[in-house]
């Protein structure tokens, strides 16, 4: 029964990894999209995404509105963190219309994640985990 315990414990500490990664599967399923239309129409795209939607329910069921849109903001920060990061590494992908595409894709996700966890109505912890999140 400790075992059971145990391994619940280790599911628990794997969601937002495990969030993450299903997350960043379908944004980057989705910018191969935009660049291929066949590939936007095709049963495979259809069934990735799928896939990773329910990834992404399975890792968030417990959670209620506000924690799954704090969540995907922070996933959303940390991606475009690791683009600015390359960004700042190598100043020569800023002549990269596609690399650029992809940071601009980012930063409207941050914005628009942003925008609506200010209209909805927080939680203190909320409040406090959204305002740490922002001022990073």
């Amino acid at each position: 029964m400790a075992m059971s315990a145990c391994n619940k414990q280790t599911q628990e500490e794997q969601k937002p990894e495990q969030f993450e990664d299903a997350f960043n599967t379908s944004q980057e399923l989705q910018e191969k999209a935009v660049a291929d239309s066949g590939f936007a129409n095709s049963e495979e795209y259809r069934s990735q995404m799928e896939n990773a939607s329910i990834e992404m329910s399975k890792k968030t069921f417990n959670m209620n509105e506000n924690e799954k849109m704090l969540l995907e903001f922070e996933v959303s920060l940390k991606k475009l963190k690791q683009y600015t990061d390359q960004l700042k590494q190598h100043p020569e992908l800023s002549k990269d219309a596609s690399f650029m595409g992809k940071v601009q894709v980012k930063a409207a996700k941050v914005r628009e994640l942003q925008q609506s966890l200010k209209k909805v109505n927080l939680t203190l912890l909320e409040k406090e985990k959204f305002s740490e999140l922002c001022h990073q």
